[in-house]
């Protein structure tokens, strides 16, 4: 998800140089999120904007040598569904879960 914990941590992975990523979370932003999160910007929690959509092109603009920075407000149960499958070969694109 994109809470704070979930960026931050994100965060420390995008600093250094992964390939890409992806964040799934089906949340619209509130107030908390914008005391808690550095990603957050308060127009983005006014505008009930998704967690995943707000974060992701901040996290992006860390490192230039991203290969793809995507975000889905979607739960992660439907992004596997999408795929029809029980979720093995969806998961088989990724290094880290």
């Amino acid at each position: 998800g994109a809470d704070a914990v979930g960026t931050e941590s994100l965060k420390n992975l995008v600093l250094p140089g992964i390939k890409g990523f992806t964040v799934v979370d089906p949340a619209a932003l509130t107030p908390p999120d914008l005391g808690s999160n550095f990603f957050v910007a308060a127009a983005d929690v006014a505008a009930g904007a998704n967690r995943a959509e707000s974060v992701a092109p901040l996290l992006r603009e860390l490192n230039d040598d991203l290969g793809y920075a995507e975000a889905r407000g979607v739960t992660l149960g439907s992004l596997v569904a999408e795929n029809g499958d029980s979720g093995a070969e969806f998961f088989r694109g990724f290094d880290l879960a």
